[in-house]
């Protein structure tokens, strides 16, 4: 798959103290997660594979990761559903970029003679109950203790619109915790916050929020975590730039209205979004089911492109993606998605499915500053 005007950035985190690291002692380690599931190994699993192209596998193990994420294993596991696993490991590292982008808008903001912020809230939508938002709080609260003398601090504002019934669940309210998010939907949030950095995490199946992102003109950066292009996270080309014919990842692509590979994208979101049942392990066995079944995506995922595909993809590879022709680039946080676990990991399967993603506004910190 062409990825081009993809950047992937290696950052390299301060050094932490103890009270920076303290806040994600509640959390699960991932390399404990991963032991306790077996996770990435599959040593053990019995994999079967369907008429329909769909893999399973239906030994002990498997299952009880599956009861684990689906919040259903019992205590003293989480009694919720997971789609993100929160783990120290990931919430360190997300907190630590956070930080990291907002000393580079402050610094930014100075270099245009712009009065220095002291401070920077981020907006998360589609929060669900808020865990992440908090998880992030206690972290980005402990590196500015640690490091006071580094400048602005960092705040997580948690919204939802309840449409999901996520923040009914099981809520860590107890003891004095913080309220659940605040009810409002993406597009209002962002018309009244008109935040620097937006957050999403698991954007709903066939949902797409990036592009009231790039309206919203306050909006330098947005940070997608979840499933990328071709998973089961937002829409393949409207949110990620996805094109199953091979320009996929944010980097190839037309721009939805003269090429037939865009076409062919657009309708692929459209009709996935179309069979959505509403319970999260079906609507995924259709979606990877309907992304196997369109001739332009099999092309990547069987590996069987053929000669006139390459070409046509040649041919429309100049075209940007809606990211791109609304001014924004996109940059793989590698270290910062390189611990992460998620609903859709499987023990038998060695590659991790979820990312961490930041979309730039070009000309406003646009990337330049990767390291």
């Amino acid at each position: 798959m062409a990825r081009s005007a993809t950047r992937v950035e290696h950052p390299r985190p301060p050094a932490r103290d103890d009270a920076a690291s303290a806040s994600s002692s509640a959390l699960p380690s991932s390399r404990d997660i991963e032991a306790e599931f077996g996770l990435y190994a599959g040593d053990e699993c019995d994999v079967e594979i369907d008429d329909e192209g769909d893999v399973r596998c239906a030994c002990e193990g498997c299952a009880r990761w599956k009861a684990y994420v689906s919040g259903t294993l019992g205590p003293p596991h989480p009694t919720w559903p997971q789609y993100e696993v929160f783990t120290r490991e990931h919430m360190r590292a997300l907190a630590e970029y956070l930080s990291k982008r907002a000393r580079a808008y402050a610094d930014e903001d100075e270099d245009e003679d712009r009065p220095r912020r002291r401070a920077l809230e981020v907006l998360e939508v589609g929060a669900g109950d808020g865990r992440l938002s908090r998880a992030l709080n206690d972290e980005c609260a402990a590196i500015a203790r640690a490091s006071p003398s580094r400048g602005v601090s960092v705040t997580v504002r948690p919204t939802d619109d309840g449409s999901l019934g996520l923040a009914r669940g099981d809520r860590v309210v107890r003891d004095g915790a913080p309220e659940p998010p605040e009810r409002v939907d993406a597009a209002a949030a962002l018309e009244r916050y008109r935040p620097t950095i937006v957050l999403a995490c698991w954007q709903p199946m066939g949902v797409d929020w990036t592009a009231a992102m790039r309206a919203c003109d306050a909006v330098r950066e947005y940070v997608l975590v979840g499933e990328t292009d071709d998973g089961v996270c937002g829409r393949p080309w409207e949110t990620w730039g996805y094109r199953g014919g091979g320009g996929g990842g944010g980097g190839g692509g037309g721009d939805g209205d003269d090429s037939d590979d865009d076409d062919d994208a657009r309708r692929v979101s459209y009709e996935i979004e179309a069979a959505f049942s509403g319970d999260f392990e079906t609507d995924v066995a259709a979606f990877r089911l309907a992304m196997r079944r369109d001739p332009h995506v099999a092309a990547v995922v069987n590996g069987s492109r053929t000669e006139k595909e390459d070409s046509d993809d040649a041919d429309s590879d100049d075209e940007p993606p809606p990211h791109e022709k609304d001014g924004f680039a996109r940059v793989d946080l590698k270290d910062v998605s390189a611990r992460q676990i998620c609903r859709t990991d499987e023990r038998w399967r060695a590659r991790r499915q979820s990312r961490t993603v930041s979309f730039r506004r070009v000309g406003k910190e646009d990337g330049r500053n990767d390291e």
